[in-house]
Formats: structure tokens, sequence, C-alpha cells
């Protein structure tokens, strides 16, 4: 059985259960605490994730992102303040800025001159090739923690 309105209405109790809503005052307090407590606790890890961000080599890090990434980053290094609702991937990119990731430039001319520069080759020779040189500048590095630059 489920209380009703119509259950209230001669007395204030559940006939089922003996609930007393009115007794239950300190509910109401108690869920106020845990609102304050979990608001102080979000506005203190934002204001502690927007110093960290705040920090020049986290900047430094910040030019590895792409403009969507960087953008909703940076508002909160400038704000202290988390973007309602966290956009796609907020998470995650947050957790590689702070952790900090590698830039590796590449430059074009060693990758012609690797591959043959003008030499004919099939695709899978190609892409071989490439892996190669790939793998040759992400050694020793976590993929997901590197940013490669390629420059003319």
């Amino acid at each position: 059985m489920r209380l009703s309105e119509s259950d209230l209405k001669n007395q204030a109790e559940c006939p089922h259960c003996h609930f007393k809503p009115l007794l239950e005052t300190q509910v109401t307090k108690d869920l106020e605490w845990f609102e304050t407590q979990a608001s102080m606790i979000a506005r203190r890890w934002a204001n502690t994730l927007g110093e960290a961000l705040s920090d020049p080599s986290v900047q430094e890090t910040l030019r590895l992102f792409d403009v969507y990434s960087r953008e909703a980053i940076q508002v909160l290094a400038l704000t202290s303040t988390l973007p309602l609702p966290l956009p796609r991937g907020f998470v995650e990119d947050l957790k590689t800025v702070l952790q900090g990731i590698h830039a590796t430039e590449i430059s074009v001319k060693d990758i012609l001159e690797q591959l043959g520069s003008g030499t004919p080759l099939r695709p899978d020779e190609a892409r071989a090739r490439l892996e190669q040189i790939l793998e040759h500048y992400l050694e020793g590095h976590d993929p997901n923690r590197i940013r490669i630059i390629f420059r003319i």
C-alpha cells in the first residue's frame, strides 16, 4: 500500500507505516546541510583546478590542444568556475593537461627523405614507412600524452 493525499486529510500520520511528516523537520535540515557541503566542496575543487591551470607550464601545454578543448579549460583557469554542463571529453582533457603533454616536431623534409624523396612506393610500403617514422618520433612516450607538429 502507498500513502495518498486522502490518507493525510484526517490524520497527519501514514496509516500504513506510521510515518509522521510533521516530525521529520530534521530531514530538511540534513538535506540543506549536505547541499551546502557539496557546494563548498565543488567551489574549492574549482578554485584548486583554476589555480593549477594558471601555472605557466600548464598554459604552455594548453596550446597543444584543439580550440574547443582549450577554450573550455581556459574558462576554468580564468574564472575558477566549471563550465556546466561539462563539454564532451572535458574531464579527460583536463586530466591530460594536468599530467602534461609533450610536443614533438617532425619536419616535412625529414618525412620526404625517409619516404624515398620521389621514389615510387606501393601503398603498403608507404604506410609501413610512415608507421616507422611515427614510431621513431614516439619512442619512449605515451601516445596519449604527445602531440605531433608537422613543420615545413
